[in-house]
Formats: structure tokens, C-alpha cells, sequence
């Protein structure tokens, strides 16, 4: 730890220096900059992730999937999404351009969801296999994350997925909820990019018959918080 204020090996014109009073200087400004970085220059970004599928009665048989993508189709009786692999941008930040750059520290995601378990009374299969996704990446315009695009926008920064094969071992489920998953991606974000917060994934309920099925109801549910240097550290 420095001491402030923050002394340095005069030099004057003529003098002969050595090389470790050269280094001595340099330490000091340095250690005094990382100290500012430890204790000032934090910055926080987070947003909340709310996707609710009502209950209703079918009577077709066919897959009803229910996803954090776009609702294209409702949620009436006989319609269904069918994006459920696409991505959705939930929220988007741009680093200020005076910080220079960001590096993201840690990601952290909780999961509150409601999902409803395979034995409710009448309840169609339920089909978790495509897991529930969250995750960040970065862009330098915002027109890189197309809402109605399947392919991933941007570049990666670091994403959780919450997976089972049935609700009641589902992460995030009304048997396991509230869960916290957190990643230490330690990722360089440029002043003036955007960093997004997309979401994809979720269940597919299906019917074999024609016979009266309840689609149950379906609360995603997340807070996402970002950790962010805004003052890299010297190395």
C-alpha cells in the first residue's frame, strides 16, 4: 500500500540516475493507481428477466413450447412458440466512453423460475431437454443483436445453464428455487461497446392425443448482476 501523498525520487537535469530509482518512481505510481482501482472504481450493471406463459386446456395433439425466446403466437388455446432456441436481448448496457474499458469481473444469475411438475393433475409431457440459458456478450453497435435472429449475437463473455430432465430436479423449479449460479469471466469490454443480456432455452409440453390437457402455467423469472472494473489494473 502506497502512502498518500504519493512520493517520488526527484530527478534533476544533468544528474545521473540509476536505474532502480527509475523503477522505485514507476512502483510507486503504479501501486497508487491499483490502489484507485481497488477502492474506487467499481461499476455494477443488472437487469431482470420476466417471461409468464398462462394456463390453459388444449385439445390437440401436438408441442406446445414454452421459452424465454419471443412469444411469436400468444397464449390462447392452440397456439404455441416456436422459437424456443433463439435469442432475446433482456437488457443492454453501453460502457461509458471515459472509462476507456471495462473488465467484467463476475456474472451472477439467479433463478426463481416456476415451472410446473410432471405430475400435476392432466398436465401434458414435459420436455426439458433444451436447457434454460442466460448469458452476456458484446457488440460495437446495438443493431448486432437482432431480436429475430437464431444465431448468437456478437462475442461471448460467459453464460449459465440451468438443465435437468424432469421439473422437480430442474434448477430453478418451485421444488429447488431460489438457485445462484455465478461465472469469473474477466473480460475486456471497450468504452463505447454494448454489453447485452440475452436469454434462450426452455420446456416443450406435448399432447398425444386429442383428449383434454391442461398446459400448465410458466413463470421465468432471473436477476442478472454484473461486477465491473471500470479501471483496469496496472499488471
Amino acid at each position: 500500500m502506497p502512502n498518500w501523498p504519493v512520493t517520488t525520487t526527484s530527478i534533476t537535469e544533468g544528474t545521473i540516475i540509476k536505474a532502480s530509482d527509475l523503477e522505485n518512481n514507476f512502483n510507486a505510481l503504479k501501486n497508487a493507481a491499483n490502489t484507485l482501482h481497488e477502492r474506487f472504481s467499481t461499476l455494477s450493471f443488472s437487469c431482470n428477466i420476466d417471461v409468464k406463459y398462462n394456463a390453459f386446456t388444449s385439445t390437440a395433439a401436438t408441442a406446445y413450447q414454452r421459452g424465454l425466446g419471443l412469444s411469436l403466437y400468444g397464449d390462447t388455446a392452440g397456439e404455441h412458440v416456436t422459437n424456443i432456441n433463439d435469442y432475446t436481448v433482456f437488457g443492454l448496457f453501453q460502457v461509458p466512453s471515459f472509462c476507456q474499458a471495462v473488465r467484467v469481473r463476475t456474472f451472477d444469475v439467479l433463478n426463481s423460475s416456476v415451472l410446473a411438475d410432471d405430475d400435476d393433475a392432466n398436465i401434458a409431457l414435459a420436455d426439458y431437454s433444451t436447457p434454460l440459458e442466460v448469458g452476456i456478450r458484446y457488440a460495437s453497435a446495438v443493431s448486432t443483436f437482432d431480436q429475430d435472429a437464431g444465431s448468437a449475437p456478437g462475442t461471448a463473455i460467459s453464460s449459465v445453464s440451468f438443465t435437468s430432465t424432469n421439473a422437480k430436479g430442474y434448477t430453478g423449479s418451485r421444488a429447488t428455487y431460489p438457485v445462484v449460479q455465478q461465472t469469473t469471466p474477466s473480460t475486456l469490454v471497450l468504452g463505447g461497446q454494448y454489453i447485452a443480456v440475452y436469454g434462450r432455452g426452455g420446456v416443450t409440453y406435448t399432447t398425444n392425443t386429442t383428449d383434454s390437457h391442461i398446459i400448465a402455467p410458466v413463470h421465468f423469472r432471473f436477476h442478472v448482476n454484473m461486477m465491473c472494473d471500470a479501471m483496469v489494473p496496472i499488471p
